[in-house]
C-alpha cells in the first residue's frame, strides 16, 4: 500500500511537470508565430505596395501610348515605328507586348507578330474601350487571351492594360491599346531579394470574386474559382474556410492546411488599383517558423521521455500482475457473454442477423441463413440490399438510399411494413 502511495504521489508530481514544461513549450511556440505573422503581414503589404507600383508605372505608360498624334491620326506606319520603339524602352520593365487596335478590335500592329490581324471584337475590354465614358481611363485584365500568351511557365502570370484612343472629337472612337505586363518575376523574384525571408516562403493571388490569379506551388489552381468546387477539389482540400477568411477582410493573418501537407501559415493584404482587387497572400510552412524552437527544446523533451519511462517502467513492474489478472477476468466474461450470445442466436427460431451502417453482415444465425437461401459464410461480410433486397415485387430496381433498412440504420427510426427478401 505504502509503495503504491509513493508512486501515485510521483506520478502527480511529474505529470504535472510534464504540463508544466509542454504548456512553457507550447507559449514559446504561440509567441514565435505571433511575431512572425507580423512580420509576416508587413511582408505582404510590402508585396501589394511592389505590384501595386509596377500596375501604376504600366498604366501611366498605357495612358501616354494612347494619347500619341501618330495612333489619332491613324498613320499605321509611323504608328507601328513609335510602338516599336517604345516597346524596346519599356519590355525590361516586365513589358512583354504592345498592340494598337482599330475601331473594329482588329489588331492593326502588334510587337508580337503573331497577334497581327487578330480580331479582339467580343471581348471585354474592347466593349469597355468602346464606351465614350471610359476616355482617359485604363482597364486591367487578369485572364489574358491566348493570342498573347508567351510564357512557358504554367505559373505564370501576366495582366493585359488597356486604354480607348480617341480622335481629335471626344465621340471619334479609332481603337485602342494594350500592353501585356508579366507580373511573375516580382512575385518570383520579391523573398529571394531579401534573405530574411525563409526558402519555403511565398505568394499567391485571390481576386474579390474568388477566382485564384496566381499560385506558384498549384498552377493548376490558377484562374479556379473557390465558389465553383467540385469533387476533384476534396482531394488536396478539407476546406476553403481560410479563403472565405481572406476573401472576407482587407488584412490579416489565418492558418491552414492542405491533405498530405504541413500546416502554413498566412497574411493577407488588399490591393485596389483601378478596377481590380486582389489579394496579396503570403504564405511559410508552420514547421519554418517554430523549427528552431523545437530543437532548442530538445533537452526538455529528452528529460520528459526519461522521466515518462522511468514511471511506465515502474509502473508496469508493480502492477504488472493485477493487470494480467483484471485482463483475464475481462476476456472470460467476454467469452461468456459471446457463447450465450451464440447460443440465443442458433437456437432461435426466428432468423436474425445483424448489419452494420454500410449494410454489411456482422452476424447471421442459422435459420436466418436458411430463410435468405444462403450459407452463413457467403453472408458474413457480404452487403445485404445487393445480395437479397435489390428488386421491388414488380421486378424493378429497388436503390439502396430508398430502403426501409437502410433508413433504418441512417436514422435510427424505425420502419414497419412489409418487405421482399430474393
Amino acid at each position: 500500500m505504502k509503495s503504491k502511495l509513493i508512486i501515485l504521489l510521483t506520478v502527480i508530481i511529474l505529470t504535472f511537470t510534464i504540463f508544466l514544461l509542454v504548456g512553457l513549450h507550447n507559449s514559446a511556440k504561440k509567441e514565435v508565430v505571433q511575431r512572425f505573422q507580423s512580420r509576416q503581414l508587413f511582408t505582404a503589404r510590402q508585396l501589394s505596395k511592389e505590384l501595386e507600383t509596377c500596375l501604376r508605372d504600366e498604366s501611366r505608360a498605357v495612358e501616354i501610348l494612347s494619347t500619341l498624334p501618330v495612333l489619332k491620326n491613324k498613320k499605321t506606319d509611323a504608328a507601328a515605328k513609335a510602338v516599336q520603339e517604345y516597346f524596346e524602352y519599356l519590355k525590361k520593365d516586365h513589358v512583354k507586348s504592345i498592340s494598337i487596335y482599330d475601331e473594329k478590335g482588329t489588331i492593326i500592329y502588334s510587337t508580337l507578330k503573331d497577334a497581327i490581324a487578330s480580331d479582339q471584337s467580343d471581348t471585354k475590354f474592347f466593349a469597355w474601350a468602346a464606351q465614350r465614358k471610359n476616355k482617359g481611363y485604363q482597364f486591367i485584365i487578369e485572364d489574358v487571351p491566348q493570342t498573347f500568351a508567351q510564357s512557358s511557365k504554367n505559373s505564370s502570370f501576366q495582366v493585359m492594360i488597356v486604354a480607348p484612343v480617341y480622335g481629335e472629337s471626344p465621340s471619334n472612337f479609332i481603337g485602342l491599346v494594350s500592353v501585356v505586363v508579366d507580373l511573375d518575376d516580382i512575385l518570383t523574384s520579391f523573398f529571394r531579394a531579401d534573405s530574411s525571408h525563409t526558402s519555403k516562403e511565398n505568394a499567391w493571388l485571390i481576386d474579390k470574386d474568388g477566382t485564384v490569379l496566381y499560385q506558384a506551388e498549384h498552377p493548376e489552381m490558377m484562374m479556379f474559382n473557390v465558389h465553383q468546387q467540385d469533387e476533384s477539389c476534396l482531394e488536396c482540400h478539407t476546406s476553403f474556410k481560410y479563403v472565405e477568411t481572406i476573401l472576407a477582410k482587407p488584412t490579416g493573418t489565418t492558418a491552414y492546411q492542405l491533405k498530405e501537407s504541413s500546416e502554413k501559415l498566412s497574411s493577407f493584404f488588399t490591393l485596389n488599383y483601378k478596377n481590380i482587387s486582389w489579394k496579396v497572400v503570403v504564405n511559410t510552412p508552420l514547421n519554418e517558423v517554430t523549427d528552431f524552437v523545437d530543437k532548442n527544446s530538445l533537452q526538455t523533451v529528452a528529460l520528459i521521455v526519461v522521466i515518462s519511462l522511468i514511471l511506465l517502467i515502474s509502473s508496469f513492474l508493480l502492477l504488472r500482475s493485477n493487470r494480467l489478472k483484471a485482463k483475464a477476468e475481462t476476456e472470460a466474461e467476454k467469452l461468456r457473454g459471446q457463447q450465450a450470445f451464440n447460443l440465443i442466436l442458433e437456437s432461435a427460431g426466428e432468423g436474425i442477423f445483424g448489419l452494420d451502417l454500410n449494410g454489411n453482415h456482422t452476424f447471421v444465425n442459422p435459420k436466418a441463413a436458411e430463410l435468405l437461401g444462403f450459407k452463413i459464410e457467403e453472408l458474413i461480410g457480404k452487403h445485404s440490399h445487393t445480395l437479397w433486397h435489390h428488386t421491388r415485387p414488380n421486378g424493378e430496381p429497388y436503390p439502396g438510399k430508398e430502403c426501409h433498412i437502410y433508413a433504418t440504420l441512417h436514422e435510427g427510426i424505425s420502419h414497419t411494413g412489409e418487405e421482399y427478401f430474393w
